[in-house]
């Protein structure tokens, strides 16, 4: 059989071991191409094909391929936009790899919302872009004008890249101050409801309204907001600010870039009839009244303000209050109710006070229908009544409750008036009311009794859940007055008065805590006279009468004209419970005794009273001067002063409650180093 090879193959025969034998030569079939990899000769069949290199790397951030120019597989980083850049997600920093304008080194647009540079941040918050509104009055550097068109909101994106703290504001902290602020500007053509927001900054963010004239002047602000809560913009509103213009200075805290928005509206209407006593709510036809003590949460300026101060509650806070007025034309009944409501519809007790004065504080009236219990644990309504209320006009005063974490914005009035209803013997001041008792003990039976406040508290008298119930007697003459109660175990306290139920002229007190009580009154001049009792029992009797007995001789020092020499070094002891109230020195209805020194040279004067509540040291017995007093937080009473050479008179003065029958002052003057 012959011998045959192929194009790359050569045959010869082999006689001797009767084969072929056959050599292949590669290099025929060697293409000189690379990536189709190396030929080979197959001796019958010839040439055959490569097989390629594999150039997978098995990474999905490369493109994979063979360069026959090298002769060597390349796995080249992944460029889907041809611009030169990796992407991100191969650990480039191509920031859009489907985008050849967004690239490293790309000039950043301005405006189009686009991060073009890739440096992650997008036209103002580029430093190629950063805005220059950094100050209140610069050339190119100053406010950014941001006046709207018309009415309506303007949102703005704004920011703090390249710009320093310039600015401190009347609410933020020191650390907010100290953080970077941008200045805007706007200006009104006539006065405009104004609101200013930070959005979406929560607490992270501070901004405040200032007239531009006085830019940079946290004193001169028109509007502060620094919020508390996360869930809060800050956010200024006005519900009239004059024409003018005006800077917005922003401070954001958790980066330098921020939204501001300006809403310019019409300005509405605010009707504050009853914020002052000017204009109060006329409630006279009676019904229901409501209203808020704020306006809109949101806006200042359509809010009630804080021009009154209850007689029962005096406060460096502001707490705005509501007032109201009616008038009577004959004696009627008034019923007054009240509440207040919080946004979430909870009620609370709301401060309330009547009174016949609207703009003083100083009437026995309105001292006693003041109510201002806050407590967590009150909730409205709160009721005043009157009984046989006489015509004239009145008012009423409403506080906010702002003392609970609940913000009590709404409040509600009930005024019901009704003809007069009367008085049972003894229940209140009217005249032929009180039960004389001048020949003869009298009886009041307590279910006949209402809760009646008339006038100022005392005793406890007028008091809110107290019953009051009143008597009367009549002197010819001075007289010792003995005032003789017996509840018959209901407990009860009595004083006695030259006024009904009022505190004007009001003698000492005593509590019948068993039931029974008595108190002698010294001295009692002709006149007509009342015994003021209250209790808080609504059943049983109380019965009162008096004894009389001639008129105990006054203490010569019982008036500064009979004043007493003291010298220095000595001292006196002396019943005070019989001396009466001849002049008021350092405190009203107080006993006094009465001393006199006088010094030859100027010292330091020592006086101590043991068993009184105040001393006074005084130079003339006509008060010309006022006296000095000693504090009532130190007992037994002690003054310690210089006084120049002179005469003066010295009072030892005790309530009724604490003077002692066994008092004693002591007097020391050392002349002065």
């Amino acid at each position: 059989m012959p011998c045959t090879g192929s194009e790359c193959a050569t045959a010869t025969c082999d006689e001797d071991a009767d084969a072929c034998d056959i050599e292949v030569d590669n290099t025929v079939c060697d293409d000189g191409a690379f990536c189709n990899g190396p030929e080979t000769c197959d001796p019958t069949r010839g040439c055959l094909p490569g097989v390629p290199p594999l150039c997978a790397d098995g990474d999905i951030c490369t493109i994979d391929s063979c360069d026959e120019a090298t002769g060597a597989c390349v796995n080249s980083p992944i460029d889907n936009d041809g611009d030169g850049a990796v992407s991100r997600s191969c650990g480039g920093d191509d920031c859009d790899d489907n985008n050849a304008g967004r690239a490293p080194g790309n000039t950043e647009i301005c405006g189009n919302g686009i991060d073009d540079d890739c440096n992650s941040a997008t036209d103002a918050l580029d430093v190629a872009c950063a805005p220059t509104n950094d100050l209140c009055a610069d050339a190119t550097r100053g406010p950014l004008d941001i006046t709207p068109a018309g009415l309506g909101t303007t949102v703005i994106d704004g920011s703090t890249v390249g710009m320093t703290a310039d600015y401190d504001t009347s609410c933020g902290e020191i650390a907010e101050d100290d953080m970077p602020d941008a200045v805007f500007t706007f200006t009104l053509d006539q006065p405009r409801r104004v609101g200013v927001q930070m959005v979406g900054a929560g607490l992270n963010g501070v901004i405040a309204l200032v007239p531009l004239a006085d830019c940079g002047d946290e004193d001169e602000e028109v509007g502060c907001s620094d919020p508390t809560s996360s869930s809060t913009d800050p956010f200024i509103g006005l519900s009239e600010l004059a024409a003018g213009t005006y800077a917005i200075i922003v401070k954001p805290e958790s980066g330098p870039g921020f939204q501001l928005a300006l809403t310019i509206e019409e300005v509405v209407p605010v009707d504050l009839t009853g914020d002052t006593c000017a204009s109060p709510i006329d409630v006279s036809a009676g019904g229901t009244f409501t209203g808020s003590f704020i306006g809109d949460p949101l806006y200042s300026g359509d809010e009630f303000n804080d021009d009154f101060d209850l007689s029962c509650y005096s406060s460096t806070t502001n707490y705005p209050e509501v007032v109201f007025s009616f008038t009577l034309t004959e004696d009627q009944d008034v019923t007054l109710t009240s509440k207040t409501f919080s946004s979430t519809g909870a009620e609370a007790n709301v401060g309330m006070q009547l009174s016949d004065d609207c703009s003083t504080v100083s009437s026995f009236f309105e001292d006693n229908y003041c109510d201002r219990s806050f407590a967590s644990t009150v909730t409205g309504p709160q009721t005043f009544f009157y009984r046989n209320m006489p015509a004239g006009t009145y008012y009423v005063h409403l506080e906010r409750n702002s003392t609970s974490t609940i913000s009590y914005f709404d409040w509600q009035l009930d005024v019901q008036i009704d003809p007069a209803s009367g008085s049972n013997p003894g229940d209140d001041c009217s005249a032929g009311i009180p039960i004389d008792i001048t020949s003869g003990p009298g009886t009041i039976d307590l279910s006949t009794l209402l809760e009646d406040r008339a006038a100022g508290e005392f005793c406890r008298v007028n008091t809110a859940g107290y019953i009051d119930l009143f008597y009367q007697f009549t002197l010819t003459s001075t007289q010792d007055v003995t005032v003789r109660t017996d509840g018959g175990g209901v407990q009860h306290w009595a004083a006695v008065s030259e006024v009904c139920g009022s505190p004007v002229s009001v003698y000492e007190c005593y509590a019948a805590t068993s039931g029974m009580g008595e108190r002698t009154y010294t001295r009692l001049g002709p006149g007509t006279y009342f015994v003021n009792v209250s209790t808080f029992a609504t059943s049983g009797s109380i019965t009162a009468s008096i004894a009389t007995a001639p008129a105990t001789p006054a203490p010569a020092n019982d008036t500064c004209a009979g004043a007493e020499v003291i010298t220095s070094g000595s001292f006196d002891t002396f019943d005070l419970t019989t001396y009466s109230d001849s002049e008021e020195y350092c405190a009203p209805g107080y006993l006094d005794a009465h001393y006199t020194f006088t010094l030859t040279e100027r010292s330091d004067v020592d006086i101590r009273a043991d068993g009184a509540r105040r001393v006074a040291v005084y130079s003339d017995c006509g008060l010309a001067t006022a006296p000095t007093c000693s504090s009532d937080a130190v007992f037994p009473a002690r003054l310690e002063t210089p006084l120049d050479a002179g005469t003066y008179y010295i009072a030892v003065e005790a309530d009724p409650f604490s003077a002692s029958a066994t008092t004693r002052v002591v007097f020391n003057a050392i002349p002065t180093l």
